[in-house]
């Protein structure tokens, strides 16, 4: 069974699940496709969405509850897509003061984060990227960045992604990239990133009906189709460790 490290199962609070019962539908097929954990990832600080910290806490405490009623054996973990803020000038990056300050979320939503799910513009390349990843790397925590075979910015000069890795982020998969969902382009980006081992983790940035949760397709189709299962595997070792983090530092915090 899988980890998945980014997904928008909340209920009512931006442009994932709407109702509670949507919410245990995408948990249903999500355990249906070899899921058992999951990271809530709900946006933050994008132009359309914002959702406060305590509300994600509060929402994944009520989603909890009701898939233990409803028997669903799914283990739902806090976080935040958090939308990379451009800085005009130098200085310390917002996304990390922003999670120092707690008013955004890492990954496993503790205070002191180890991994965060950051999500860049999907038409400019942050001037400012390598400082933000440099800094987040300094205080002790590991930039994941969402969906990068999706920006254009890096579609169009692909090597870009090599500056990232320098500077210390690992990159996050779509699963519907990799079964082409997302164009070609994104699928052609997603096969040869893994194969040249700059992808560390895959997720479903599932959404509801339209973009389901679910990571079997994916890896099924990173070993059968690319020849790529030692990659993928190597993916589901990150987001297992990813989750194991959370867990330890959340225990050590209560």
């Amino acid at each position: 069974m899988q980890v998945d490290c980014h997904s928008h199962i909340l209920p009512g609070v931006d442009d994932g699940a709407r109702t509670l019962e949507q919410s245990l539908v995408m948990a249903r097929v999500a355990v249906a496709q070899g899921t058992d954990r999951m990271f809530a990832t709900p946006h933050g600080y994008t132009s359309s969405f914002h959702v406060d910290p305590h509300v994600i806490l509060e929402k994944t405490r009520v989603l909890h509850t009701a898939l233990q009623e409803a028997q669903i054996p799914l283990k739902v973990l806090p976080g935040m897509e958090v939308h990379h803020f451009v800085r005009a000038h130098g200085g310390e990056s917002e996304d990390l003061l922003r999670l120092q300050q707690q008013s955004a979320l890492g990954l496993g939503g503790y205070r002191n984060p180890r991994h965060v799910l950051l999500e860049f513009s999907f038409d400019d390349w942050p001037r400012d990227a390598g400082d933000t990843l440099r800094q987040c790397k300094m205080a002790g925590i590991q930039v994941v960045l969402a969906h990068p075979e999706r920006y254009i910015a890096l579609q169009k000069s692909p090597d870009l992604i090599e500056q990232a890795l320098e500077q210390g982020a690992w990159m996050q998969l779509t699963s519907g990239s990799i079964l082409g969902r997302f164009g070609s382009k994104a699928q052609e980006l997603s096969r040869l990133w893994l194969s040249q081992g700059y992808i560390h983790i895959v997720a479903s940035d599932a959404h509801g009906p339209t973009r389901p949760p679910g990571l079997q397709e994916a890896y099924d189709h990173i070993e059968r189709e690319w020849g790529l299962g030692e990659w993928g595997q190597r993916c589901q070792d990150n987001a297992e460790s990813i989750w194991e983090t959370a867990l330890s530092e959340m225990a050590k915090q209560a």
